[in-house]
């Protein structure tokens, strides 16, 4: 029923962003725990499962790496308090960190681009 350690997992975020972390080998209260990086904790930081959804559907993103869920974890936690950023350490980045991939964020990349574009419409109407 609950996705395996190491997990990517992700909620909607103003119904446009996922917001993602990996599920942990640690439950609270039935549930198993989620270490992600968001500005809410200010950081990386392991927390119930139910205060990562903070009431919407969570969703099974996968699992995109060969490493095994201790290695995972293992680059989660080490990664705890880390701070939050959304251009430089955000959560999509987080979760590339825990699985040895390299860090990138493909939704920052579509909202610069969005930003672009919008700066340079407006632009464009008032010449």
């Amino acid at each position: 029923m609950w996705p395996i350690p190491g997990a990517v997992i992700f909620v909607w975020f103003l119904g446009v962003f996922r917001h993602k972390g990996v599920v942990s080998n640690r439950w609270w209260n039935g549930k198993p725990m989620v270490i992600a990086n968001s500005w809410t904790s200010n950081g990386v930081a392991e927390i119930p499962w139910d205060e990562f959804a903070s009431g919407a559907e969570v969703f099974n993103d996968g699992y995109p790496s060969n490493l095994s869920s201790m290695a995972v974890l293992f680059n989660a936690r080490n990664l705890i308090g880390e701070r939050y950023d959304a251009v430089l350490s955000n959560c999509e980045h987080f979760v590339c960190k825990c699985h040895g991939l390299p860090p990138r964020s493909p939704q920052l990349a579509i909202a610069v681009i969005v930003a672009v574009l919008a700066t340079t419409l407006v632009v464009a109407s008032q010449s």
